[in-house]
């Protein structure tokens, strides 16, 4: 047999569509649960959260949140305006969220919250620290990339 070009668009036509085939087979795996599952709840909620940004836009000094590799821990510090303060820090994953968990914000005398995440997935997090003190909430969040 000859391969002439009516045989290349063949070829070409049954590889795309395997190619299609096999992503439709792929995204039957990929868990639907992207988003949160209170989204509406929190869209609603969407003003009070950027006043809140506003409020922590306004410190002094910003939260900071760092991964220590040698402690295998999230190191979450705090301005000294937070001190004594009541919140929670919650680790948000974007690709599940059924990994999602959230902590008591319990700073120590230097103003800041180890959090161990040896034993939690790899990859991408989103920290969301939501704290108030004397009557006026902040909200603070930021990306970091667990190795």
């Amino acid at each position: 047999m000859k391969f002439n070009w009516g045989w290349g668009v063949v070829i070409a036509f049954v590889c795309f569509a395997a190619f299609i085939l096999s992503m439709v087979i792929r995204s039957f795996d990929v868990p639907i649960n992207m988003v949160s599952k209170e989204y509406y709840a929190e869209e609603l909620a969407y003003s009070d959260k950027k006043a809140k940004m506003e409020n922590t836009k306004q410190l002094e000094e910003q939260p900071r949140v760092e991964y220590q590799l040698e402690n295998e821990a999230l190191v979450v510090a705090m301005p000294d305006e937070a001190a004594n303060a009541n919140g929670t820090v919650k680790l948000y994953r974007p690709a599940d969220s059924r990994m999602d968990f959230t902590e008591a914000l319990v700073l120590d005398s230097d103003n800041k919250q180890q959090i161990e995440v040896n034993n939690i997935a790899k990859g991408r997090w989103v920290v969301q620290l939501d704290w108030e003190k004397a009557g006026k909430s902040y909200y603070f969040e930021k990306s970091v990339i667990i190795p």
